[in-house]
C-alpha cells in the first residue's frame, strides 16, 4: 500500500450528483492495477458515495460531505503484473440550467490576475488577514511576487506596523542597511504587539526589500504602517490603551488618506477582516443581543448600535465612494456551501483551480449568504432577522479563497530566545485591560523564563 499526498494544485472544486461541493484530483497517474480509495485518517473527509472511481475505508458509515479528502491512498492489486500508467478520471458534474448561470457561476479567478484587475477600477484594494494563520501572510507575500500584480500596485498599506517608524521602514525597503533590531521596532512598538510576532510579517518586509532590489527607483513598492504613531510611554493605564485602540479605524483611514489617496497612488491593503467589513461585526452583534429582550435598558443602551465605531472599511465607503474593494479570505476546505460553488457548461470542459482565486460577492448565490457562512468565528443565526445576519454582499465585495489553513499560535524561538523583549511585553500586559491581558499573557513563554523584575521592568526600550 502506497500513500500519495496531492499538492492543492491538483484539485479542482467541482458538484458531485447530489448538488453538494466538492474537491478532487484533477487526475491521479497510479500503476495499473491499483485503485484509488480515501484514506480513513483524512481530515476532514468526503463522501465519495455519488463519486465514481473511488471507494472508502467506512463502506457503510456515511461521511460529511461538506469538506474535501487531502489525502489518498492507492493500493496496488496483486494479481497483476503491469505497471502501465493509468490516469483517474475527473467525476462529471452536474449542467448548469442556462449558460447564463453557467458564466456566473464559473467566475473564480487566480487571485494574482483577479485583484490586478481591480487596480484598473479602484484605488484601495483590501484583503483580510487572518492572525496566528502563517499561511495566510505567506499567501499574501507570494502574490506580491506575481510581476503583474506587483506593476500596478505602489503601496502596500499595513495594519502591523507603528507609523512612527514609517522613515525606517522607507529606508529598509530601499535597499539601505537598517539594523533589524530597528527595523523590529515597526511592528513590536504596536498596540498589538504580540500578535505580530510571527516570522510571516517580518519575511513580508524582507520581500518588499529584495522586490525594490529589482526595480527601478521610481517603481519601487512602498509599505505604509497604518497604526497612527505613538509612544508607548503614553500608555500608564488601561482606559490609555483603550483610547488608542477605539480610534484605530479612523486612524488607519487618515493614514490611507494622507499616504495613498491624495498622493494619486494604488495601494493594497493588509488588514484583519473585522477593519475591512463595509459595517462592524459588533454592530450586529449589538442588534442580536438587544433583540434578545433580556437585559435591562441599561444594558441595551450599552450596546446601542450607534455606540459602535465605525470600521475603515465603512469610512472608505462613506468618505471615498467607489475608491476601494474589499475581499474576505476564507478557506475553500472549510466552507460551508449549500449551493454550488461552480459549474460548468460542458462536462468535457472542467477546468482546474489552482488556489488562491478570487470571486466577487455580486455572484447572487454568494452575495445572498450570510456572512457567517465565511466565517468561522460567528455562527449562523436562523433564529434572527436578515438585518441582525447580514448577507456577504452587505459587509465585501469580493472573497480571496485561500486552501488548507490552520492555526497556529506559537511565537518563534527567537521572540522566547530575546529576554529582554519577553521583559517588555510582560511590562507592557500589565498595562492593558484584564480580558484583553490575560488573553495576551497565555500566549507568552512560561513565566518560569521570566523572572518577576523582568517582568516589572522594561528594558527593551520603546
Amino acid at each position: 500500500m502506497s500513500v500519495f499526498d496531492l499538492p492543492m494544485a491538483h484539485y479542482q472544486v467541482v458538484e458531485n450528483h447530489q448538488g453538494d461541493l466538492a474537491i478532487w484530483p484533477v487526475s491521479l497517474v497510479l500503476p495499473q492495477g491499483w485503485q484509488v480509495r480515501f484514506s480513513s485518517d483524512s481530515t476532514p473527509s468526503l463522501s465519495p458515495a455519488v463519486l465514481p472511481g473511488a471507494s472508502n475505508d467506512a463502506q457503510n458509515e456515511p461521511l460529511p460531505y461538506k469538506a474535501c479528502c487531502m489525502k489518498f491512498i492507492a493500493q496496488q492489486n496483486l494479481g497483476s503484473d503491469s505497471q502501465a500508467d493509468v490516469v483517474m478520471n475527473i467525476p462529471s458534474v452536474n449542467k448548469p440550467s442556462s449558460d447564463e448561470e453557467a458564466t456566473k457561476l464559473s467566475s473564480l479567478q487566480p487571485a494574482a490576475q483577479g485583484i490586478t484587475a481591480l487596480f484598473d477600477h479602484y484605488d484601495l484594494v483590501g484583503v483580510s488577514e487572518m492572525h496566528w494563520h502563517p499561511a495566510v501572510i505567506a499567501a499574501f507575500t507570494d502574490l506580491l511576487r506575481s510581476d503583474e500584480l506587483a506593476a500596478v500596485v505602489d503601496d502596500i498599506v499595513v495594519e502591523f506596523g507603528n507609523a512612527a517608524y514609517q522613515s525606517v521602514v522607507d529606508e529598509y525597503v530601499a535597499g539601505a542597511p537598517v539594523p533589524e533590531t530597528e527595523l523590529a521596532k515597526a511592528w513590536q512598538n504596536t498596540l498589538n504587539f504580540v500578535v505580530w510576532q510571527p516570522s510571516g510579517y517580518q519575511q513580508l518586509f524582507k520581500m518588499v526589500r529584495q522586490l525594490n532590489q529589482q526595480r527601478p527607483k521610481s517603481q519601487q513598492l512602498r509599505i505604509v504602517l497604518a497604526e497612527p504613531a505613538f509612544d508607548w510611554a503614553q500608555i500608564k493605564q488601561p482606559s490609555d490603551w483603550q483610547a488608542l485602540q477605539a480610534a484605530r479605524d479612523q486612524g488607519y483611514y487618515q493614514r490611507i488618506e494622507l499616504e495613498v489617496l491624495n498622493k494619486g497612488r494604488k495601494g493594497l491593503m493588509i488588514f484583519g477582516g473585522y477593519h475591512l467589513t463595509r459595517q462592524p461585526i459588533s454592530r450586529n452583534r449589538a442588534k442580536q443581543v438587544a433583540s434578545a429582550n433580556t437585559e435591562t435598558p441599561a444594558q441595551k443602551t450599552s450596546n446601542s448600535v450607534m455606540a459602535v465605531k465605525a470600521t475603515l472599511g465603512e469610512l472608505l465607503a462613506e468618505k471615498q465612494p467607489g475608491r476601494s474593494y474589499m475581499l474576505w479570505t476564507t478557506d475553500i476546505l472549510q466552507f460551508e456551501l449549500r449551493h454550488r460553488l461552480l459549474s460548468t457548461p460542458s462536462h468535457n470542459a472542467e477546468p482546474s483551480y489552482v488556489w488562491p482565486q478570487v470571486i466577487a460577492s455580486e455572484q447572487g448565490w454568494l452575495g445572498a449568504l450570510p456572512f457567517a457562512a465565511l466565517n468561522a468565528d460567528l455562527p449562523v443565526q436562523t433564529s434572527v432577522s436578515a438585518e441582525q445576519v447580514p448577507p456577504v454582499n452587505s459587509m465585501v465585495e469580493g472573497v480571496l479563497f485561500l486552501s488548507g489553513l490552520a492555526r497556529e499560535v506559537k511565537l518563534p524561538e527567537s521572540v522566547v530566545a530575546d529576554q529582554a523583549w519577553l521583559s517588555t511585553m510582560w511590562q507592557r500586559t500589565e498595562r492593558l485591560p484584564k480580558d484583553f491581558r490575560q488573553r495576551l499573557q497565555s500566549l507568552l513563554p512560561d513565566t518560569s523564563n521570566v523572572t518577576d523584575s523582568q517582568k516589572n521592568t522594561a528594558t527593551h526600550n520603546p
